[in-house]
């Protein structure tokens, strides 16, 4: 089998090590990112939709927390896209939020319902890409989370600002 340099958790994976040396385009930014998922198929395919294009870059393709723990220390990384189809410990994920607070990590097939989205803010994600969505789609998210912005449908927007609003504002202030 090929190697296409991508670092991956699955044992006898055919993507070991960089999916591909793909340039980046004038004045573009390469955006390294680690897909963490326990469906080696979602992981391998996702990789495979990332080599085409010039400003993604699979670091690695990991199945847990654990190693999401190693390949972060290891290599620089601008995002994380995290599969949460299947559920993840929140309280996990948020110590990693904590970790390593410049690393914005995205929640990958969430059903987009106002509680979700709120737990998953809760736990330290910057943003969600819902299970519907198209690798096109994933891709503008993953872009727009890793220049800082975010934007979801309205009903996600005012279940968010009322959970704010809930929230204890002494805990919250500066």
């Amino acid at each position: 089998m090929r190697s296409h340099g991508l670092k991956t958790q699955f044992p006898n994976c055919s993507l070991q090590g960089r999916v591909a040396e793909q340039p980046v385009e004038p004045g573009g930014v390469e955006v390294n990112i680690i897909v963490l998922t326990p469906l080696r198929l979602l992981g391998d395919g996702l990789a495979a939709c990332f080599k085409s294009r010039h400003d993604i870059r699979t670091v690695a393709v990991i199945n847990d927390l654990a190693n999401l723990r190693e390949t972060l220390t290891q290599n620089e990384t601008q995002a994380v896209l995290i599969d949460v189809a299947l559920g993840i410990d929140l309280f996990d994920v948020r110590a990693i939020a904590v970790e390593w607070p410049d690393v914005p990590l995205i929640a990958v097939g969430l059903t987009e319902q106002r509680q979700e989205v709120i737990a998953c803010g809760r736990a330290g994600y910057a943003g969600y890409v819902p299970r519907d969505a198209s690798i096109d789609a994933l891709c503008d998210t993953l872009n727009e989370i890793v220049s800082g912005r975010f934007s979801c449908p309205p009903e996600i927007s005012s279940g968010l600002l009322r959970a704010l609003f809930r929230s204890d504002p002494k805990s919250n202030e500066s």
